[in-house]
């Protein structure tokens, strides 16, 4: 028999509402596949989001004191850091929330909505959905970077320096600015990789890079 997952193993979702027996009642039904985090008010679940690089998902009451479900997810969806910006967000809607109250909270960058009392299935399935566009995204993030950026060195590969470096051309034209370009061309690389195999030309071109990052002026 498989050893239960503990906390650790499990997605963490964080559940905002200030009613006691709806948080409860969120925990129960999906404290068996993931691991719960609670807030009572929109302050607590906005020190909590911050703090807390394992939230995968958040479900937020509306109906909030000190900050409410609206002052949440515009301060999520406005944050500098990426990682806030795309967790998903599901608002728990009540009775008192009309149709249009919902349009507004999708069209402010809501990820999904749900209505209370909670419906098992629908809870579980609408928080699976969140958890897996979150991997999606996470994953395409990761193609884009890979796409753009040399894996070892971390700077920009050749076609994507060069469409940028075309870009950045036209620019100072337009504009009649100044712009500087380098082209860094390591001496017998080849030679080296021969003699000292990959893994020593890769620290090499990693050392390189590190240097001219630490090295470049970026204002």
């Amino acid at each position: 028999m498989a050893d239960e997952p503990t906390a650790a193993d499990k997605p963490r979702i964080l559940v905002a509402d200030d009613s006691r027996v709806m948080r409860h009642a969120a925990k129960k039904i999906l404290g068996q596949e993931y691991d719960i985090v609670e807030a009572n008010d929109g302050e607590e679940a906005w020190e909590a989001i911050q703090s807390d690089t394992d939230i995968q998902v958040i479900l937020c009451d509306l109906q909030m004191p000190n900050l409410d479900g609206f002052g949440v997810l515009e301060r999520l969806r406005n944050a500098k850091d990426a990682r806030l910006q795309d967790l998903p967000f599901i608002v728990i809607t009540g009775k008192e929330d009309d149709e249009e109250t919902r349009k507004q909270v999708l069209s402010d960058g809501a990820t999904d909505f749900i209505g209370k009392p909670f419906e098992s299935v629908q809870l579980q399935a609408r928080t699976a959905a969140a958890l897996k566009t979150r991997k999606l995204s996470e994953t395409a993030n990761v193609l884009e970077e890979q796409a753009v950026r040399d894996p070892v060195s971390g700077l920009l590969k050749r076609q994507h320096f060069m469409d940028r470096g075309s870009e950045a051309v036209s620019y100072v034209r337009r504009h009649g600015t100044a712009l500087a370009l380098a082209c860094i061309e390591i001496d017998n690389f080849k030679q080296l990789f021969v003699h000292h195999g990959k893994d020593i030309a890769d620290q090499l071109i990693a050392k390189a890079a590190e240097v001219m990052r630490n090295t470049v002026r970026h204002e």
